[in-house]
């Protein structure tokens, strides 16, 4: 796998790291992610790795759509009574989209070495409190750092990253020579549709593996 298929990749999972869901929290919340360090060569692609993220909540479910010109769009379905997130990702007219059993999530993290700490430092973002975290990630030798500001005000009920005590509201991530800054711009209290919770017609169902060969390129 080359370099821009790891980008690629990571990009696509920031999508799913804002999936959360609160049980008294009900609305809309607007996030953006952009680059702010990257190699030489992908220097003239930055405006690529720019992207906007819109999470809907409510109760235990939540959507998440993010748009970007490297991976297209993505939405992020996550159940967390049934104990699943659905993945649905069209790329260049290919629509795919695959389920994932939280506890097959936390599986996974376990096979990543993921871990969670808690750091000093507390900060307001769009109006809530945040704490300051430390996520990170190794997998055959290649290590993933997030710098992490979370508020406890919304729960994070998200199949991954499942140890942050609240919803992110600020990330710094630092992957393969790149450095993403995933920020939240706007949270808005509203009435959310049940049907916003729908898988969206048209996606080709597939399996993780199979999902994982495509967005790499194989």
């Amino acid at each position: 796998m080359n370099t821009l298929s790891k980008l690629f990749i990571a990009i696509v999972a920031v999508g799913f790291i804002t999936t959360s869901a609160s049980a008294q929290f009900e609305g809309r919340v607007n996030m953006k992610m952009e680059a702010t360090e990257l190699p030489a060569e992908y220097e003239p692609m930055k405006s690529m790795f720019e992207s906007t993220i819109v999470t809907y909540v409510k109760g235990k479910k939540s959507r998440t759509e993010m748009t970007a010109a490297m991976s297209g769009t993505t939405i992020t379905l996550n159940d967390e009574e049934k104990g699943e997130s659905i993945t649905c990702i069209d790329m260049m007219g290919q629509k795919m989209a695959t389920k994932v059993k939280h506890d097959d999530s936390k599986k996974a993290d376990e096979e990543l070495n993921a871990r969670f700490k808690k750091e000093d430092g507390t900060k307001v973002i769009a109006g809530y409190t945040c704490k300051k975290g430390t996520y990170t990630t190794e997998a055959s030798g290649e290590k993933q750092e997030v710098e992490v500001w979370y508020t406890e005000e919304i729960s994070n009920t998200k199949a991954d990253m499942r140890e942050i005590p609240g919803m992110p509201l600020e990330m710094f991530i630092s992957t393969q020579g790149v450095k993403l800054h995933f920020f939240v711009t706007e949270v808005i209290k509203e009435k959310v549709s049940n049907k916003m919770f729908e898988m969206p017609e048209g996606y080709r169902v597939v399996t993780s593996e199979e999902m994982a060969k495509k967005l790499s390129g194989q």
